[in-house]
Order: structure tokens, then sequence, then C-alpha cells
């Protein structure tokens, strides 16, 4: 059966409405994370003069805007992690090492993200962030993540871009014919908005099976720096570290040698890589044996009890 079979068959019981309190919950941590992406920006050296930080923030120019400082700093992440990855698949060792070890926020906090080796500079990258993604028009006509998700559990290592993409850092596929026989869809009201929605999501997924970059699971090769979705929340008094950047890979232009190390993949068509992708760039010194932590900038809304916001300096 053709993939648009499969889609109209199981997609007719969908809906496009999206949760309030996800929309309240996404708009919270969309603020934070642009303030951190700005303060960012001043750290990384401008590419005209790399002896001189970001312009803007030193004429506070009215005619940059914020895409433009997000462009940037996404750009320079961009390079850095290409970078990263042409060091590991020559094997040339990298400037830096991480480990998994038992996080220093608490006891009940499990495994860390800790930087094992070398000294780390605002702007560097240090690690990436890895799992499947859903894209927004996929998240928009199931309902919403929590819809897609009733449990909170199931959402623990979610991470989200600012362009609707989520990429879920357990790395959970969906079967189609699981989404659909689940009983986790909206209910379908029959309206022409979810006839367009249905369309795009049709197209989409086409668009990704016949002309996306595919790379097996046996084609997957082990990349040391795909574990971001271990740093933690800073504990009590202390600043995050990193940032979450979103990077887009162009697969077009790119080594095809580096697709294996690319850590990120289509939830619905796993074998589909992803050009969407999340890495983590140090926003302050990092020397080895410090925790990497990540400010979660969890909303009012969603924040679990041992939540407490970090500090921001």
């Amino acid at each position: 059966m053709s993939l648009r079979n499969i889609v109209n068959k199981i997609f007719r019981l969908g809906s496009q409405t999206t949760a309030t309190s996800t929309t309240r919950t996404l708009s919270s941590i969309e603020r934070r994370r642009q303030e951190d992406i700005q303060k960012l920006a001043a750290l990384i050296p401008n590419p005209r003069n790399p002896t001189e930080t970001s312009p803007e923030h030193q004429t506070n120019s009215t005619t940059t805007t914020t895409t433009c400082i997000h462009e940037r700093v996404s750009t320079h992440a961009l390079q850095q992690t290409l970078h990263l990855l042409a060091q590991i698949q020559t094997n040339h060792t990298p400037d830096h090492q991480l480990s998994i070890q038992n996080s220093l926020v608490g006891d009940s906090s499990g495994d860390g993200l800790f930087l094992e080796k070398g000294t780390l500079h605002p702007g560097s990258v240090v690690a990436l962030y890895p799992g499947t993604a859903l894209f927004h028009e996929e998240i928009s006509f199931f309902g919403g993540v929590h819809h897609m998700f009733p449990e909170d559990e199931e959402m623990d290592w979610f991470i989200h871009r600012s362009d609707g993409v989520v990429i879920d850092g357990l790395g959970k596929t969906h079967e189609l014919n699981a989404i659909g026989g689940g009983g986790n869809m909206a209910s379908s009201d029959g309206g022409d908005t979810e006839g367009h929605a249905l369309a795009e999501m049709m197209d989409k997924l086409t668009l990704l099976q016949t002309q996306g970059t595919s790379c097996m699971p046996d084609q997957t090769l082990s990349n040391p720096f795909a574990i971001a979705h271990k740093a933690n929340h800073p504990p009590q008094g202390i600043s995050a570290n990193v940032v979450a950047v979103a990077i887009d890979y162009c697969f077009s232009t790119m080594n095809p040698q580096l697709f294996p190390y690319i850590p990120t993949r289509h939830a619905i068509l796993p074998n589909v890589l992803c050009e969407q992708g999340i890495t983590f760039v140090a926003s302050r010194v990092i020397e080895a044996g410090d925790e990497i932590y990540l400010d979660y900038a969890t909303s009012k809304e969603s924040r679990p009890e041992w939540y407490n916001d970090a500090v921001r300096t």
C-alpha cells in the first residue's frame, strides 16, 4: 500500500486542534530561548572581524532584527557542528571529550553530562541533541503533543525548536498504523481546515519518502557527542553553561560520509535523516570536570515540583 493510501486511511480520524496549555508553555520557553540566543550572540566573534564581538550588541542598532541574530548564531553553530562531525569521521581527536556520570544536581537526578577533557569557551559546540523529530504539521494534525502523548513522562526528553519541530531524546518512532489504531488522535469534524491539514501531511511525508536522505540503521555510526539529552537543569543558585541552538543541515551540499553521524531522524519515517537539529553551545567557559547545565526554561503551567529557576546573568 502506498504512503498516501496509508495516510488517507489513518488521518481521517485526525484533528488540527492544538492544546492551549501547550501553546502557553512553548511561548514562555521561546521567550527565554530568545534571550539566551541574544546573549550568546554577544559572545561569538563577528565573522567580518574575529577580534570583535557582535556589532549589534555594541551599538544597539535598531536595524538589526532578532531573526538576523538567530541566523548568525545558528550559522556559527552549524559550522562548528560540521567541523566536529568531520573530526569524528576522519578519526581526528576533537578538542574536548564528554562523559555521562552521576549528576551533581541531587540524588534523584540520575545521569548527568560532564566535560571529561578540554576547555570550552563561549561559542564552542558542546554536544548534539539526538532523537526522532516530529514536525509542526504532524503535531498540529494529531491535536498537539499532549494529545499524542497523554502521559507527561513520555515528553520528559522533548526539546522544542521555534519552528515547531520537536525532537524526542528517547528516539521513539511512530508507525502510522499504531497511531491510527491507538485511539489517541482527536476526533474529526470533517471540515475544510482538517482537509487542508491532511493534504499538507500527505505531501510532506510523500516528499520525505521519495526525496529524503535515507540512512538505514545498519549504516548508523556511533557519535560520542550525540548525548546532549543527558544535560540536566542547573541546581538552585547555579547558572546554565550551554544554550540550545537550532541548526539546519543542508544534505545536498554536505559530505555524504557525515550522514551516519547525524543524530536526528524522522519519527514517522525513521530511516530518513532530519535536516533540523539542535546543538548545545557553550555560553561560558567550561572546564574539565564541570557538569553541563541547560536552562530548561519551563513555564509556570508545566514545571515539576523539583524545578527552580536557573540563575540568569
